[in-house]
C-alpha cells in the first residue's frame, strides 16, 4: 500500500507541475493533466514508453529520468529501461524471487478490454489512456471513488514500456473479468489493493459485485459506489 501512495502521489505531483498555464490566480490543489499512458515514438503502444517514465522525477528518479530520450521509443531506451524500480513492485512479489525490471500495479484505463484505446470522453472510461490526457475535473464521479491503480501479478511486463503491462481496462458490468487482476498468492488469493485517484488505498474482496467494481473504474459514470 505505501508503494501505491508514493506512485499515486507522484502522479499528483506531475499533474501539479504540468497545470497549464501556471499563475498565482490558480486555486489551490487545481491539478494539470492526468498523464497518458504513453509517451514518445511508435505505431503500437508496446514500442512506446509508459506513463511511469513521466512521473520518474516525482519519484525521486529525476537522474534516472534524465537517462531516457522521450522523443523515442521503447527499444531506443532499453539501457535505461533495465532499471529495477523496487517501488514498482509489491514487496512480497519481489521476495519470492522476481529480480527483474517490471512493475505489478497498473493504472486502470476503464471498463472493457479496449478502455486504454478510447477517445476522452467515451462511456466506461477510466482513469488514463494510451493518449487520453483528462483533467482531474474530469472525474465526475469523484477521485474518491475512482481506482487509479491496482496491484497485478498477472501479464506483468516492464514498468517502461507503453502497453497493458502498465495500463489496462478491467472487469466489465457483466462480470467478465477483462483482464482482471488477479492476486498473488501471498496475499491469500482472496483480494487485491488498489489506489484511488484521490490517493487513498484500499484492500478489495474478489467477491466485490462486478457492477460494483466497474463503477469503480469509470470516472463518469455516475454510479454509486460503496464498499460494503
Amino acid at each position: 500500500m505505501n508503494n501505491q501512495k508514493q506512485i499515486l502521489l507522484g502522479i499528483q505531483n506531475y499533474s501539479d507541475m504540468m497545470a497549464v498555464p501556471p499563475s498565482q490566480e490558480q486555486s489551490a490543489g487545481l491539478f494539470g493533466p492526468v498523464p497518458t499512458g504513453c509517451i514518445g515514438s511508435g505505431m503500437s503502444p508496446e514500442e512506446r514508453l509508459s506513463w511511469y517514465v513521466s512521473i520518474l522525477p516525482y519519484l525521486e528518479q529525476e537522474t534516472l529520468y534524465r537517462q531516457f530520450d522521450c522523443e523515442k521509443n521503447y527499444a531506443e531506451n532499453r539501457k535505461a529501461a533495465e532499471a529495477i524500480m523496487k517501488i514498482l513492485q509489491c514487496p512480497a512479489f519481489s521476495a519470492s524471487g522476481h529480480n527483474s525490471p517490471i512493475t505489478t500495479y497498473i493504472a486502470s484505463a476503464g471498463v472493457g478490454e479496449d478502455a486504454a484505446k478510447r477517445p476522452i470522453g467515451a462511456p466506461g472510461n477510466g482513469f488514463m489512456g494510451y493518449d487520453r490526457a483528462i483533467s482531474w475535473a474530469a472525474i465526475t464521479d469523484g477521485t474518491s471513488n475512482t481506482i487509479a491503480i491496482w496491484e497485478s501479478h498477472q501479464m506483468v511486463g516492464p514498468w517502461a514500456q507503453g502497453g497493458p503491462s502498465t495500463l489496462r481496462g478491467g472487469a466489465d458490468a457483466s462480470g467478465n473479468n477483462v483482464n482482471m487482476l488477479k492476486a498473488s498468492p501471498l496475499h491469500g488469493g482472496n483480494e487485491f489493493l488498489v489506489g484511488f485517484a484521490d490517493g487513498a488505498t484500499r484492500s478489495i474482496s474478489y467477491s466485490i459485485d462486478p457492477q460494483m467494481l466497474a463503477a469503480m473504474l469509470t470516472i463518469a459514470g455516475g454510479e454509486t459506489v460503496t464498499f460494503e
